[in-house]
């Protein structure tokens, strides 16, 4: 899987939201219970110290609907000004192997940090998520 996973993005890498193309990814597994359903990953490009992407790879291969519902609240909440430059962006929402996937970009800092009235959509979407 990990192999498809790297030739799909690294076919369609987009610089303007990662940054310069890597060379290879190498990838890291989140240790612990990161959400239930689904197993997070960072994508680090060639010997860079920072991960380029989060990854979330779904448990249930027939997890198409939860997966596209996320990157389309990723993308509303990237449209609020307040908070659009800490929302992850989507780079690949699809089915990868026989899992769904979902690559984001892999943000430095506090994501989704904003003031109180731009925030109340990002806690909206978090609870409806993990629902």
């Amino acid at each position: 899987m990990l192999g498809e996973l790297d030739d799909r993005l690294l076919a369609t890498w987009n610089a303007a939201l990662c940054g310069p193309a890597p060379r290879a990814l190498r990838y890291l597994g989140v240790a612990g219970r990161v959400e239930s359903a689904s197993t997070t990953l960072l994508a680090f490009g060639d010997d860079r110290p920072r991960p380029l992407l989060a990854i979330k790879v779904r448990r249930d291969p027939d997890d198409r609907a939860l997966v596209r519902s996320e990157a389309e609240l990723l993308a509303r909440l990237a449209r609020i000004p307040g908070i659009a430059r800490s929302v992850p962006r989507v780079v690949l929402a699809d089915r990868v192997a026989s899992s769904w996937v979902l690559a984001q970009t892999a943000l430095d800092g506090h994501p989704m940090a904003g003031n109180d009235r731009d925030v109340a959509p990002a806690l909206a979407w978090l609870e409806r998520l993990h629902r």
